[in-house]
């Protein structure tokens, strides 16, 4: 494929294959090409973020980590890694969660929900020893920033200057202390997938051989969030209602009922005490670790 300069495109004239006065042919071809994401979604008349949505829609991932999976080389092409490029955050991917909760979303919204990410004004970071979370963190945000690598095996990633996406992050409770954040107002639609990242980024599995029993804790957070939270694991996971505590630790089936919770698409063998995943289904849940689904699947 000929990457071709800004001098030799050419608008297309939109077909409305899709029904709805998009043009996803032609907008596939510009994003090959190389055309900014921004640029293109002027041209259609959208927001970034409404652009950017309706084509997660369409392809399952957003505008840029789709092109690049199709055309590697354009990494290089677009300037990544260049000082233009390198600093981009996409600061508008909260913009209208309340209104229009995506599962992606949510689940990112879980990730960071029991981490200082907005210490700093005007700046974000979070940290992990888990680097398959702070690259989805990243690829969500559409960023190039290279997390730093600390000490015992932590990725750390950081973004400054980024105004609008901390006064967003202030506005969906990050603005005082984890221990002090009500559970936040999550559709019910996407429940799992913030319950997931809740449990992936914020939670203490341990694991036992037997019957690959577990104990999942959350340490991270206050008695006004773990009630909701076993309000809403108790209509939709199954668990019993917990004394309020500020460990609410869920073992045994309990931690089993969490699991397939936030990782629907499992079937589960309760006759037997077996958890077998459908492996057709599963990856069809959205965004997760697979390090952290694994374990609780291993045979």
């Amino acid at each position: 494929m000929v990457f071709l300069g800004d001098r030799d495109y050419l608008i297309m004239a939109h077909h409305n294959p899709t029904g709805n006065g998009t043009d996803w042919k032609n907008i596939e071809a510009r994003l090959l090409r190389g055309d900014k994401v921004r640029v293109i979604a002027d041209d259609e008349g959208l927001k970034r973020s409404t652009f950017a949505n309706q084509f997660k829609v369409q392809y399952g991932r957003s505008p840029t980590i789709w092109a690049i999976q199709q055309k590697p080389a354009l990494e290089d092409q677009r300037g990544f890694g260049t000082t233009s490029n390198a600093r981009y955050v996409n600061e508008h991917y909260f913009d209208n969660f309340i209104e229009n909760p995506t599962p992606d979303k949510a689940y990112v919204l879980g990730i960071l929900y029991g981490r200082p990410v907005v210490r700093q004004k005007d700046c974000f970071q979070f940290a992990s020893r888990y680097e398959e979370l702070v690259d989805i963190v990243r690829n969500e945000f559409e960023s190039k920033h290279k997390p730093t690598q600390l000490t015992q095996g932590t990725s750390l990633l950081r973004f400054t200057g980024v105004h609008h996406l901390y006064q967003t992050l202030l506005s969906l409770g990050f603005g005082v202390k984890a221990k002090e954040r009500p559970f936040p107002e999550v559709d019910e639609s996407v429940l799992s997938h913030f319950m997931r990242g809740i449990v992936e980024a914020n939670s203490s599995i341990s694991f036992f051989h037997q019957q690959h029993s577990c104990h999942v804790q959350f340490l991270r957070f206050g008695i006004s969030f773990l009630t909701t939270m076993n309000s809403h694991l108790q209509q939709y996971a199954g668990v019993p209602q917990c004394v309020p505590n500020p460990q609410y630790c869920y073992s045994g089936k309990n931690g089993l009922r969490i699991r397939d919770f936030i990782y629907q698409g499992t079937e589960s063998l309760e006759d037997t005490g077996l958890y077998v995943p459908d492996t057709e289904l599963i990856e069809d849940i959205g965004l997760y670790v697979p390090e952290i689904r694994d374990r609780w699947f291993k045979e």
